[in-house]
């Protein structure tokens, strides 16, 4: 499981798909920007979670945690670091398990911001990533 920060979200975001795209831009100069471009050629065009979402998802609804769920991991970091675990996961024709999950801006960080920028406190992160690690530890126990 990785975990990535989405600022401006307001809740904890369970990505169900890693996709084979990557934003390619130009060395500090945004006029260069040219588009998605695929991380690895000639592989699939995504790649599906294998964390137990659904339970995950069920267990931070039931503990009044924000939770949604995505499509779309973005086209950057978050989703390049996802779409290579479930890539060398699959060469390596092991039972690993890969996921990623998106967290927003801690509410601490936000106290002294004029900003609205949604964010949750940090204690609720905490205990969220720690149920989704508990969950995930007990669907894969052989």
């Amino acid at each position: 499981m990785s975990l990535g920060l989405s600022e401006g979200s307001d809740s904890i975001t369970l990505e169900r798909k890693a996709m084979n795209l990557k934003q390619d831009i130009g060395v500090l100069n945004t006029k260069n920007i040219k588009g998605p471009k695929l991380i690895l050629f000639g592989r699939p065009i995504s790649y599906k979670s294998t964390l137990p979402l659904e339970r995950i998802y069920r267990s931070l609804k039931d503990r009044n945690i924000p939770v949604t769920m995505s499509d779309n991991a973005g086209k950057y970091i978050c989703n390049y670091i996802f779409y290579l675990a479930c890539h060398q996961i699959k060469l390596l024709k092991n039972s690993g398990k890969a996921g990623f999950i998106h967290v927003p801006l801690i509410s601490e960080q936000m106290l002294e911001s004029t900003s609205d920028v949604p964010s949750l406190p940090l204690n609720l992160m905490v205990n969220a990533i720690e149920s989704c690690i508990e969950i995930i530890i007990t669907s894969f126990r052989l």
